[in-house]
């Protein structure tokens, strides 16, 4: 029998309808190994005896020829807890003091206290426990609490000096973009809230003076923030709770007069805490009570959500904003191209997950209410109009142009940014050139105007390497311009020379350069190949590839198509190749190479603005013969292999690392973050 990883604590009071609709819920929902300690505080009503009747049938689970108890399906064959146990008490003790009991008997890594009026949905334990897991400094996580109609009842709470305290977006949809991202927060409701076993034991448990209810769970979270652990917001874990469906709903009376009571007593343990660190309520909450990071608030627009596993930029994308966050800045994004399908939903949620406020249109999640029609410079004007940021940036010139007219008009004095990403105009003038073609050469003109207006708007453009910021000096006279690369961490153990075998080529097929690559690759590349390597095979893997790479396939050539986890590939391929004949900006695919100690053979366009040492960091070649010839030698010469492979690894270290590119980030916040955010408050 598995261990628990979450021991479960329902304290119960009668309602026996409301505990069995919670059980039986918790059982359709709860993968994660966990027990049951159910806590009745002297039921009257039947609850002793359905308890016991459950925990009979649960413990003749453990034969697994047992399925239908009670001559029934039951949700609890689809996840038998560890363990269910019932303690009963004497008389009704309360929830806090019921909590404290079974907590001291309680066996799991982490407690989760959870209401009997409650229902809790699908993952709801995996998500939170997803979160504590993954970070060491988190010492309890909340759900999201629906009322049953799907309205948010609480997306964490927020506490005042005087110890009065908020629901943050009440009343809202169950998808409002503010109660959807993960968050640190100041306290969350004890009707579903995780903690490890150890810090609960060492804060004391509940504190009961806060006995028998209310205000236990605000007290707790204080204390676990006094011992320098964060309180975070779980919005993917969503439980729905019938508000008042034990305690009742009238403070005159019953355990809800002890709301009263409690808060003072709350204010009195919490003066100093609550003087130093929150503000008086006021008629708006302030950016501050709702963001509870130390750094700035910056928005972020991109054509975009970061498909960081499809595309290049994308990838750098979501690595600039996972280290923003991880830097204590509060970071709201939004994409131009709102709605989000099924996709994309998964890089809404993964965005949600890091900790971004994402404004993106979910027809199937509920945002924005039926009826409502929001375009997307209307929503980013909405949120610089509301949400006192620091700083701006836009993605792409034509996302970064609208941003910079929104702001000037709604939020005067905001610093925006054009991040290029790559240099349009520049792509544009080498395709044509290639191409030989002069329609394409007006087309990189335009770009060019285009691209250049945004840029003078901006104060301050961000490229992805010094060989942009060179392009861009020479028509943007006095504009600072900072370097921010695409972002790789080098592995460490990598499979060695005689482990590999075969070529690799990857590239998003939307990215004209890459479509342009392949064609190349399979037209002259690939027979000088054929005679230099023999047997080598080419693997092929892109998003989106079209019909007429689709049409390339054969024996040596293999077209995959999308791969989610390229991680296989790039340890088992013996050599990374990028044929790129023309193009602008840093090369993904070339840095990912490096990163993974898979020696790369490109050109000089495929290595630009890396300052790549050719035959000892890199191969460069600069026409398919000399291609094949460079395959040819590194996929025969073990020693040159270990030099590019070890080499590119230092790299990456040295210039494209987490901590080398958080340095720049950390530059450019402090270089033009605004020092204070305006008075007022979102």
């Amino acid at each position: 029998m598995k261990d628990a990883l979450v021991s479960v604590i329902v304290p119960v009071f009668n309602r026996l309808e409301l505990t069995e609709r919670c059980l039986v819920t918790l059982a359709a929902s709860t993968a994660v190994p966990h027990e049951i300690l159910v806590v009745d505080n002297a039921s009257t009503d039947g609850t002793a005896e359905y308890l016991a009747a459950l925990q009979r049938g649960l413990e003749a689970l453990a034969d697994p020829a047992v399925a239908r108890p009670g001559g029934r399906p039951s949700p609890w064959v689809r996840s038998v807890p560890v363990a269910f146990r019932v303690i009963r008490n004497p008389v009704n003790r309360g929830f806090v003091e019921a909590c404290n009991e079974a907590a001291a008997q309680a066996t799991g890594r982490y407690l989760c206290f959870l209401n009997n009026d409650t229902e809790p949905q699908p993952r709801w334990l995996e998500e939170m426990v997803s979160v504590i897991e993954r970070d060491p400094t988190v010492g309890a996580v909340g759900a999201k609490l629906v009322f049953p109609n799907g309205a948010i009842q609480e997306a964490g709470g927020i506490i005042f000096s005087d110890g009065g305290a908020i629901h943050f977006c009440r009343g809202l949809g169950r998808s409002e973009p503010a109660a959807c991202y993960r968050r640190e927060v100041d306290y969350c409701s004890g009707a579903a809230l995780l903690v490890p076993r150890a810090l609960f034991a060492e804060v004391g448990g509940f504190d009961m003076r806060y006995a028998p209810a209310y205000y236990e769970d605000t007290d707790l979270c204080f204390a676990i923030r006094q011992k320098g652990y964060k309180v975070m917001y779980q919005p993917h874990a969503e439980v729905v709770h019938h508000e008042g469906g034990t305690a009742g709903r009238d403070p005159a009376q019953g355990y809800k007069a002890h709301q009263v009571t409690n808060s003072g007593k709350f204010r009195a343990k919490w003066r100093g805490v609550l003087e130093s660190r929150h503000a008086p309520r006021g008629p708006r909450l302030t950016p501050g009570e709702v963001h509870r990071v130390p750094g700035k608030r910056i928005l972020w627009v991109d054509p975009h959500l970061p498909m960081h596993d499809r595309a290049a930029g994308s990838r750098r994308l979501w690595e600039i904003l996972s280290l923003l966050v991880e830097a204590g800045h509060h970071v709201t994004f939004v994409p131009t191209h709102m709605v989000v399908d099924g996709g994309s939903r998964r890089y809404l949620r993964e965005l949600q997950a890091l900790g971004v406020e994402t404004y993106a249109m979910d027809p199937a999640g509920g945002w924005p209410p039926p009826g409502a029609s929001l375009q997307p410079m209307q929503v980013a004007a909405g949120v610089m109009q509301s949400g006192a940021f620091d700083l701006a940036v836009g993605s792409f010139h034509y996302a970064a142009l609208p941003l910079i007219q929104a702001a000037r008009k709604v939020a005067p004095g905001l610093p925006v940014i054009a991040d290029s990403v790559d240099v349009h105009f520049v792509r544009e003038r080498r395709e044509a050139e290639l191409a030989g073609d002069d329609a394409l050469r007006g087309q990189a003109e335009e770009t060019r105007r285009a691209e250049l207006e945004a840029y003078r708007s901006a104060d301050a453009v961000i490229v992805v390497s010094d060989e942009d910021g060179a392009h861009l000096r020479d028509h943007l006279p006095g504009k600072r311009i900072l370097t921010i690369p695409n972002v790789y961490d080098p592995v460490e153990a990598v499979p060695g020379f005689g482990e590999r075998k075969d070529l690799l080529f990857v590239g998003f097929f939307q990215h004209k350069p890459n479509l342009d690559a392949v064609r190349w690759l399979h037209a002259e590349i690939l027979p000088r190949l054929r005679e230099a390597v023999p047997g080598a095979r080419i693997h092929v893997v892109g998003s989106n590839p079209p019909r007429e790479v689709s049409a390339m396939a054969c024996a040596d050539f293999i077209v995959h198509g999308f791969v989610r986890d390229l991680a296989p590939m790039l340890r088992e391929a013996r050599v990374s190749i990028a044929p790129l004949r023309y193009g602008a900006g840093m090369k993904g695919k070339v840095v990912e190479a490096l990163a993974w100690g898979l020696p790369c053979v490109t050109t000089p366009i495929g290595a630009e603005g890396m300052d790549l040492v050719d035959g000892e960091e890199v191969l460069i070649a600069r026409d398919a013969a000399s291609f094949a010839a460079q395959v040819a030698r590194v996929h025969g010469d073990e020693s040159l292999w270990n030099t590019l492979s070890q080499r590119g690894r230092e790299v990456v270290r040295s210039r494209y690392s987490r901590q080398a590119v958080r340095a720049a980030l950390d530059t450019l916040v402090t270089q033009f973050a605004r020092s204070a955010p305006p008075a007022g408050g979102a």
